[in-house]
Order: structure tokens, then sequence, then C-alpha cells
């Protein structure tokens, strides 16, 4: 290369260096708007609130929200009565002079039972029974398979606390609304005075939503300690029962372990017996079609408990939506006087040493 040629070759090197240093970087080309592509006849706004009630209902990461999950768990449980499946529950009081009986809208049920006049062995108001010692239940065979515990969804009812006064009879009413014309209606009745609780129970318009099979209802109680004598209360608390063909009957009365019986047989009513208190359930009308009544010895070390109790009792299902879902409780005393009248047989509840005659 001669020495004209390197000249030149160093001039368009340092044009080139000076061009590069003095101009301006150049400009990127502007990003167009993202475009919002819409279906016709579709509301974009609609859309985007659609989208955030998805959001809502998946919560973070598309997962489903807990509320999704029970609505979801509650149709699969309970079909069409999970509307029913939640609720804020409520209590009522019924009483008079002699008891006063805590109904819930959680169930329609009783949830708790006290003997206005008596206090136990230490001098406490005496509760017969309570969440703690009781647990009810009433199953009904669904069209669409298994069985909806009705005591545990929740009723409507519009019935205040209420104290009945002398000569009068007030109404509590629980409803749980399936569709127009289909409920479930549970009805107590307190008079001025007693230790009766008249019960009716109603299935209207749910002949669809029903198999024609029996109703179960479910009483176990943990008999509360009311007496001194825990050993004498274990050995005189036991089951008693009447059946349609006028017989009485008992289960675990001085038992030394656990006693069942399997009736087969039309029941009209069935006694969990204390020493000196009762709880039963009666037919006013019709029978229970069958049961399993069975007794089991609280444990030795439980000074709480005296005996575990239970009435296992099938309805027909045609006397509750007939209108024939007549019942009645009894909380009260083992007095003669007051027992016999509370239904036939109930008297023999007393023993008073020798055959009741009737």
């Amino acid at each position: 290369m001669d020495r004209n040629q390197a000249i030149g070759i160093t001039l368009i090197f340092l044009i080139v260096g000076l061009y590069l240093y003095f101009s301006p970087p150049s400009t990127p080309p502007a990003q167009r708007p993202a475009t919002q592509t819409v279906t016709p006849g579709t509301d974009p706004s609609r859309s985007a609130t659609l989208s955030e009630g998805n959001a809502a209902r998946l919560g973070s990461a598309g997962v489903p929200s807990t509320d999704s999950l029970a609505e979801a768990r509650n149709r699969s449980a309970y079909g069409r009565f999970a509307t029913a499946a939640a609720g804020t529950e409520r209590e009522i009081a019924l009483e008079n002079a002699d008891v006063k009986v805590t109904l819930s809208t959680r169930g329609g049920r009783v949830k708790r039972v006290q003997l206005k006049k008596y206090q136990t062995f230490d001098g406490k108001p005496l509760i017969l029974l309570d969440e703690q010692s009781s647990q009810l239940a009433l199953e009904i065979p669904a069209a669409a398979g298994g069985k909806i515990d009705l005591y545990q969804l929740y009723f409507q009812t519009s019935s205040p606390a209420t104290v009945v006064a002398t000569g009068d009879t007030n109404r509590v009413r629980f409803r749980l609304e399936v569709a127009p014309n289909q409920f479930v209606e549970q009805t107590y009745a307190l008079a001025g005075q007693g230790y009766q609780v008249a019960y009716d129970l109603r299935l209207a318009g749910l002949e669809k939503e029903i198999r024609k099979e029996p109703v179960r209802f479910y009483w176990q109680d943990n008999l509360k300690r009311l007496e001194k004598d825990l050993t004498q209360s274990r050995n005189k608390s036991l089951i008693t029962y009447f059946l349609a063909d006028e017989s009485f009957e008992k289960v675990g009365e001085n038992s030394t372990g656990p006693q069942e019986s399997k009736v087969s047989q039309p029941i009209r009513w069935v006694s969990l017996r204390h020493q000196f208190f009762s709880q039963a359930i009666i037919a006013r009308e019709t029978s229970f079609a069958s049961g399993v009544l069975q007794t089991t010895d609280a444990d030795a070390a439980d000074s709480s408990v005296v005996k575990t109790l239970t009435a296992d009792l099938l309805l027909p299902v045609a006397d509750l939506q007939g209108g024939g879902g007549k019942f009645a409780f009894y909380f009260g005393p083992n007095s003669y006087p007051i027992v016999k009248k509370v239904a036939e047989g109930f008297g023999e509840n007393v023993d008073l040493g020798w055959p009741v005659v009737r």
C-alpha cells in the first residue's frame, strides 16, 4: 500500500467515527394500543364484571373459593334442600309455670329443657336435656338417594319467645321452604301449665322429593346426673315403651352392660327415664312403625353421666305427608297423678308396687 492509499483509508475511518459520535440515537417506533376484541352482542363492561365474579369464586391461582366449595358440598348432600343448609341460628323459648323449652331455628328442634319447679341434688336449676347431653336426628329418604337430616338445616319462623298464661296455649311454627307449595313444617304447642309439648310434623308437596320409605327419628341422651345417689340412679334409669297391642315393656333396668330391644311392632310411645323424671316421644294418633331401643352403662369414672339411652324409631312417611304426623313430647316428673294423664299406659312409668289397673 502506498502513502496516498493509507491516508485515504485513515480519512474514511475518521469521518465515520465523527458521524457516529455526533448523530442522536434513533427513537423506537411507538407501540400501538392493545385492541380489545368484543364478540358481537356482548357488553365489554359486563364481560369485565363476569371476569371479576369468576375470580371471586375461584380465588387466587384459579382455585375455587371456600364459599363455592361449601355450596357444592351442600348441593351434593342436600339436593333441593341445599338452600337451607346455611343460616343463622336463633333460639325461641316456649315456657309456662312448669317448664321452659328452648327451640332452635337450626333444625326447628328442641335444644334445651328446664323443669322450673325442680333443682338438682346440689341446688342447681334442673336442666333435663341440652345440646351437650342430647342428640337428635330427623332423617328423610331423599328421592335422589341417601338421607337428609332435617335437624341440620335452618328453618324460618316469625314466632316470638313467649310465656304461656294459665288457660292459654301458645304455638311456635317452623317452616323450611323448598319451592312454592313444597315445605317441611314443624309446630310446637304448650299449654299454660303442664309438662307436655304437642309436636306436629308435616311434609307438604314433597312426594317427588322423598322416597316412599320410613322417616327416621333418632334420639340419644346421656342422662344428666340429677340425684345424689349415683348408683341408685343408674340402676333405676331405663327405657320404657308401650306397644299398639297395649303391652308395656322395659329395657335396661338394673343392667350391668349394654341392653337392646328390636321392636318390629307398632309403638305408641317411648320414654327415656331417669329415676324421678322422664323425657318421652308419643305418637298421638298413629304409631311408630318399629324401632331399636338401647341402653349403655356410663363410664364408672364419669360421675356426670348416669346412663346412655337411645331410641331409633321409624315413622311411616305417608302419615307425615297426609297430615297424620301428630306427636307430643313429655318432659317432667315421674309423678303418678301427672303421668297417668299423658298417654295410655304412661302411668306404668311409676312403680306403685302393684299392677296398674287401666
